[in-house]
């Protein structure tokens, strides 16, 4: 059987995590696939543990790369039609896959299709989906988000909804890397915000589907890795310069908690702008 589906896994430093994703592909997934990893905290025993999974590749590094470097090297080595990318502290669940490849064959004119993260049993510790929204302060360009939650996501009662922005756990028709790539300036922060406004800038056409659920169990790395020794406000100063836009508000995905927080910071923001 042809396969159409890759899945790209990025993992430092948590071989724990990566144990329990590709138990979860070998356990879950029926569709056919290949699963390309890029480890770059290599250890005996994760390269043991991919040496015995079938139709795995991967690249390991002595020395911890950021998340978009990876990301970037997935792409470059991907030859499917389909990418579903994974961190490695997600594991995926039954029919979650097959229901999320389904719905991009049957809805083409979709580029990124995302999915929502259960954490611990608790679905709202993250927004599904942004929306980018554009505005002025003091004579400079601004960008700020909206967030659509787990909740809202629900009560819509929507097949799929139309966004921005999704989680890292997303499905793409590999032919958008014709135009959009992982940039691997960001060490680790702020890649995928950049990836998502490189879509937008591309008119790509972004969905979530609130019935595809992913578990989220985020755990301790075993040793340092890039997002101990990068300082988010470095990465953030490269996006303002390459975009010219400063950022207002969250520019993560953010508990519902926090995003009305961030929401109702925009709408004092929003008041200041009308009085000028």
């Amino acid at each position: 059987m042809e396969t159409h589906l890759t899945i790209g896994i990025p993992t430092c430093a948590r071989p724990q995590a990566i144990k329990g994703c590709l138990d979860s592909l070998q356990k879950h997934l029926t569709v056919n696939h290949q699963i390309i990893v890029i480890d770059s905290a290599i250890n005996d025993e994760n390269l043991t543990l991919y040496k015995s999974i079938p139709h795995l590749k991967y690249l390991t590094f002595d020395s911890p790369i950021g998340p978009s470097e990876a990301r970037k090297l997935i792409i470059e080595k991907t030859e499917t039609k389909y990418l579903l990318f994974l961190d490695d502290d997600n594991e995926v669940t039954p029919g979650t896959v097959e229901s999320m490849l389904s719905y991009i064959e049957k809805n083409p004119h979709i580029d990124i299709l995302g999915s929502v993260w259960r954490e611990y049993g608790d679905f709202e510790k993250r927004a599904v989906g942004q929306y980018f929204k554009f505005g002025q302060l003091n004579g400079k360009k601004t960008i700020y988000k909206d967030f659509l939650d787990f909740k809202k996501s629900q009560e819509l009662e929507l097949d799929s909804i139309k966004v921005d922005a999704v989680l890292a756990t997303m499905l793409i028709q590999t032919k958008i890397f014709e135009q959009v790539q992982f940039d691997s300036r960001f060490d680790f922060f702020f890649e995928l915000f950049d990836f998502f406004m490189q879509c937008y800038q591309h008119k790509k056409n972004i969905h979530v589907l609130p019935t595809a659920i992913f578990e989220h169990k985020p755990l301790t790395y075993s040793s340092s890795t890039l997002r101990q020794k990068t300082h988010a406000d470095i990465d953030k100063q490269k996006f303002i310069d390459k975009w010219e836009l400063q950022i207002i508000g969250s520019h993560g995905f953010k508990s519902s908690k926090k995003s009305k927080e961030v929401s109702s910071s925009r709408f004092k923001f929003k008041n200041l702008l009308s009085r000028k």
